[in-house]
This record gives C-alpha cells, structure tokens and sequence, in this order.
C-alpha cells in the first residue's frame, strides 16, 4: 500500500468519522429538547393545578377547618419541578424562571402548616392567621408563573420558532392584558 493510499483512507475515515459523530451530537441535542420541552408542559401542568387549589383555599372562611374533599395544603406539589429541574431550566427566560421559583419558594412553609397530633379524622392541616397569609402570598405568586410559562409553552409550537422573539413578546403581552 503506498502512503498517498494510506493518507487518502485515513483523510476518508477522519471525515466519515466527524460526520457521523456530528449525526450522534445534533441527536442528543434534539432528544434533550424534546424532554425539556415536555417536562415544560408538564411543569405547567403542576403550576396550573397549584393555582387552582391555591384559588380554592383562599375560599375558606378563616375560622373553619378546610372542608374533607375540598382543596387544602396537602393538595399543593413540588414533585415536577424537583425532577424535571435540569430538563426546564434550560428553555426558560430569566423572567419566567424567577417566577417560577419566587412561586415554589412561597410552597417551602407547606409541611409547617400541618398538624402534628391529628385525633379527628379530618384534613391534618392548620387555618388560619399565618397559614392563609402565606397561602394568600403562593396564590399571588403563582398566577404570573402560569401566565409566563403559560406563554413559554404555547411559544414553543414548531412554527412559532420561525417568529421575531419581539413578536411573541408583544403577543404573550397582549394575551396576559386580555385575561387569555
């Protein structure tokens, strides 16, 4: 085998070589997307059930215990932003990452609201006095944490992607000045 053989198949590996590897990286990129674009969704999902359950709370005359079937502390979850933080953090402006954590942090006094010797068989969490402050401050919190990553994730559709980010800022405005 002459050398100018023996440089041309090694030139030919080199090169097939960082194609495929190139095919390998652009893969795993699109695949950690996809799960961040996903655990998005279902971060989403825990904000809004949060919101909701924080709404109903807020319901409950402060001297009456919480109603049995009805929203209490106990309903509030961390569980997907605890997992799926590496995943979310990513795809998330800096804007709607301090509300998401301003929002999870009013949730961190949650295990304090609960009752340590529960005799009756009913909900084992406190009300009242500082409990519905600090439920009054997770509502509020909330709320713009759904609406922003509300609006990321609608922002994330394929062909939105091909948009002027200031068009989607001023859409995702628009859409929040609206009650949408």
């Amino acid at each position: 085998m002459s050398f100018g053989k023996a440089v041309v198949q090694l030139a030919s590996a080199a090169i097939g070589g960082g194609i495929g590897g190139s095919f390998v990286v652009v893969g795993v990129n699109l695949q950690f997307r996809r799960q961040s674009e996903a655990a998005c969704r279902a971060l989403l999902l825990e904000v809004q059930s949060n919101y909701e359950a924080l709404a109903e709370m807020i319901k409950v005359p402060s001297g009456d215990p919480w109603p049995n079937g009805k929203a209490h502390p106990g309903w509030l979850h961390r569980s997907v932003w605890d997992t799926q933080l590496s995943y979310v953090v990513p795809l998330l402006d800096r804007r709607t990452l301090e509300l998401v954590v301003r929002a999870y942090a009013t949730l961190d006094s949650i295990p304090d609201m609960k009752l340590a010797n529960v005799a009756h068989p009913g909900v084992p969490y406190a009300h009242g006095g500082w409990i519905n402050e600090r439920i009054s401050t997770a509502y509020e919190a909330f709320r713009p944490a759904r609406d922003y990553l509300g609006d990321l994730v609608v922002n994330q559709s394929r062909w939105t992607r091909l948009l002027p980010k200031w068009v989607i800022r001023v859409a995702a405005r628009a859409r929040r000045a609206c009650g949408g």
